[in-house]
């Protein structure tokens, strides 16, 4: 606790539906065993599958003349309770694409064991931060966890029913359904990888995931 996140540079210039319950003592249990040793080894597999979530923190949105990732939420700021909320779930790993206010944002997450990818390019839009976390990725990667830095109200539960339903379907693609709207976080095989990188601006992250219907699986939540 308390040391700097490792710091890496990133030159990037017919549906299925399932529905999960929501075991919450189960997860609660889990999630305490999993972020005391995370903490301890920030690169401890997990989940086993190597699932890793990108965290896309890099934006330049602001509320009441500050940045919106550092706004109070509960005891803590929006972006605290999301990094929070993803390292206590089943990911493998965790890293958080910063851009924008970049330094103060690495000082409220230092002490969560994330790998902290700074993206030059964030002004071009959020695609270029996925791109960016695509590329940090390791080799091993078997799919990735695109989470909006900004939507706190994104539990670790939420994140591993859709990790689960991942696992259990072999889908390359499971966003979550509420009121029969899709939302994030997104899961996204790195089968798309390529695909993914060569992705315009103006089409963002939506161009694989519409391109693919028959591969997508809408998972509902209840928030």
């Amino acid at each position: 606790m308390g040391h700097p996140a490792p710091v890496q540079p990133c030159s990037c210039s017919d549906r299925d539906q399932y529905q999960f319950k929501n075991s919450r003592g189960d997860r609660r249990e889990h999630r305490r065993s999993t972020r005391s040793s995370a903490q301890s080894n920030p690169t401890q597999k997990r989940g086993g599958e190597m699932i890793r979530a990108v965290i896309l923190a890099a934006g330049e949105s602001r509320r009441m003349g500050k940045p919106k990732l550092l706004l109070p939420y509960g005891e803590k700021t929006i972006i605290e309770t999301v990094v929070e909320s993803v390292v206590s779930s089943k990911v493998d790993g965790t890293l958080v694409i910063l851009g924008s206010e970049r330094e103060t944002i690495e000082e409220k997450i230092k002490d969560f064991p994330v790998k902290i990818v700074l993206n030059p390019d964030f002004r071009s839009g959020m695609l270029s931060s996925v791109q960016c976390g695509f590329k940090a990725l390791p080799g091993e990667t078997r799919a990735v966890l695109v989470v909006l830095g900004d939507q706190p109200a994104i539990s670790s539960d939420i994140i591993d029913v859709l990790i689960d339903a991942y696992l259990k379907t072999g889908k390359g693609i499971v966003l979550p359904v509420y009121e029969k709207e899709r939302g994030h976080p997104v899961i996204i095989d790195m089968k798309y990888k390529q695909e993914i990188q060569g992705l315009s601006p103006d089409v963002g992250l939506r161009g694989t995931v519409y391109s693919h219907p028959e591969d997508i699986l809408e998972v509902g939540v209840d928030t």
